[in-house]
This record gives structure tokens, sequence and C-alpha cells, in this order.
């Protein structure tokens, strides 16, 4: 299936919101995420124009400032980066991504095409589902969940 493929964007966002995770809720540099992941500044702020634009990073400009996560790590599940940065999956429809014609004489091949799509699109629905399960808690080392579940016993559980 090469249309299930990720672009290296997604993975990319989402090494990048996870180290963002591991350090929430405080403030990131850029250039820290750059050393830290091998990722260049500019695939970076890359990133940061769409996930600020999708109201999950939030910035600061000037002295001391940074990025952080804008909603809590808890919530932020992998289903939803894909479809952030995988506009293809945004509405898991199949039928609207593969050949859709009007002609009258591709009838016969439509109805085939339409049974074709539906389960494709199961398929999909199901792989969505999965990372739809899975925060980027869920993607975060060991020694920073042990950190972020210490915070959340101190402190109640995280909202």
């Amino acid at each position: 299936m090469p249309w299930m493929r990720f672009t290296d964007q997604t993975r990319y966002a989402l090494q990048v919101l996870t180290y963002c995770a591991e350090r929430h809720p405080d403030l990131v540099q850029v250039s820290a995420i750059a050393a830290d992941t091998d990722l260049t500044e500019y695939t970076i702020y890359k990133l940061l124009k769409i996930a600020t634009k999708e109201g999950i990073i939030a910035s600061t400009r000037g002295r001391g400032g940074g990025i952080r996560l804008a909603r809590d790590p808890h919530r932020i599940t992998v289903g939803s980066v894909i479809r952030m940065f995988e506009p293809r999956f945004r509405e898991c429809a199949p039928a609207s991504m593969m050949r859709a014609s009007d002609d009258p004489r591709e009838a016969r091949t439509r109805d085939a095409d339409m049974r074709l799509d539906s389960a494709l699109g199961a398929g999909i629905r199901a792989v969505l589902d999965t990372y739809d399960a899975i925060t980027l808690i869920d993607l975060m080392d060991d020694g920073a969940r042990r950190h972020d579940a210490g915070d959340a016993n101190e402190n109640g559980p995280a909202a």
C-alpha cells in the first residue's frame, strides 16, 4: 500500500512534539531541539508553522522565548498529528483520494470502485483508530514518563 506511507515531515513532527512533551509545560528552544534530534532548525520552523496554525504549539518570542505544547500531551494523539501533516488522511475517505469520474461509460466499474474504496477505507480507518489510541506520552522515553508520572502524582491527575 504505497499510499499508506507517511512523509518524513510527519515523522519529524512527531519527534519535535515528543521532545516538547518530555519537557511540558516548559518552553524549549528550537536550537536545543535541533541539536538533540539532528533536525535542522529550518525543518523545525517549517513544522512549527503548521503546528502553530493548528493550535498544537504555542511560541513565545524574544529573550527567554521558545516553544511549548499548547495542549496537554496526554490528549495529543499520533492520529491527530498524522491528520495535521498528511492532508490526505484528514477525512479518511479513499473515494475522494482516488479516481472519481462522472462518465456514464464507467458506471459498471464505478460500482466496483466504490466497493473497493469502501474496503480500503475500512482498512485506513482501522489504522488511524490505532494511531488515535497512541498519545505523545506513549512516545516518550521511560525516564521522561517516570518524571511525568511523578508530577501527576504530586499535583493530581493531568488535565
